[in-house]
């Protein structure tokens, strides 16, 4: 036997009962204890409208200031399309958009005091592309990209005080830092016109591995001199194992 639910007037929002449910990850609404999933709309500060249980449609949040919180749709009980929400003194909080209650799309966060949080990409509720972090302060927090909700590629990131954080910069892959600092190799050799310097920088995982290898690394043919050098990895990302010649 199937229970349905009928309209209801004048209902708020804050008297309705939720409960978990087995086939709804965001569980069911109900108006009192009968087991019947709540079917109408609601008022007070959250107002929407239920269908069995469900959030549907428009909705619209306000403080208990009476400013607004936030306003979107709703689809089968999921976040669905644009969302705007705002802090408690006006502010933009987000904006985004939904799809299958997942964050999808371009989006922008803000602080209460209207400086910007972050701004990027989601996919299917992940992270994805180009994303721009930002302190509280305005100073630049971290920029570089995501791949399927990991960090991936060359991300730089920086101390509220604006100084590098050598720690969070590198190569990521996978959302596992795999090098954050470069071994720059200068060696001279020949003779006369033919004196020639190659510059030689490559990767590596951490700080130790790459002044482990300075003081070891040996060059196979004859030599001039040979000078090493490790560095962080700041700036553009560099090119990893290329060789420069100059004459």
């Amino acid at each position: 036997m199937s229970l349905v639910s009928f309209p209801s007037w004048g209902v708020d929002f804050n008297d309705l009962i939720w409960m978990e449910n087995r086939t709804d990850r965001n569980g069911l609404y109900y108006e009192d204890f009968d087991g019947v999933p709540f079917t109408g709309k609601v008022e007070g500060q959250k107002q929407g409208t239920f269908k069995n249980g469900k959030q549907e449609g428009y909705w619209v949040s306000h403080f208990s200031n009476g400013q607004l919180e936030f306003k979107g749709n709703y689809k089968n009980n999921e976040r669905e399309g644009s969302w705007v929400a705002y802090w408690e003194n006006g502010q933009l909080d987000f904006k985004g958009d939904y799809k299958n209650g997942e964050s999808e799309g371009y989006w922008e966060s803000y602080y209460s005091d209207g400086k910007s949080a972050f701004k990027g990409d989601y996919k299917n509720g992940e992270r994805e592309g180009s994303w721009v972090f930002y302190w509280n302060n305005g100073q630049l927090d971290s920029k570089g990209n995501y791949k399927n909700g990991k960090r991936e590629g060359y991300w730089q990131s920086f101390n509220k005080d604006g100084t590098v954080d050598i720690e969070s910069t590198g190569i990521f892959k996978n959302g596992v830092k795999v090098g954050a600092f470069i071994l720059v190799i200068m060696i001279t050799m020949g003779t006369g016109e033919d004196l020639k310097s190659f510059e030689i920088r490559l990767n590596k995982e951490s700080q130790s591995e790459c002044l482990r290898d300075a003081e070891t690394f040996q060059f196979p043919l004859p030599i001039i001199s040979i000078e090493t050098r490790c560095e962080p990895v700041i700036g553009n990302k560099p090119e990893m194992e290329e060789t420069g010649v100059s004459t």
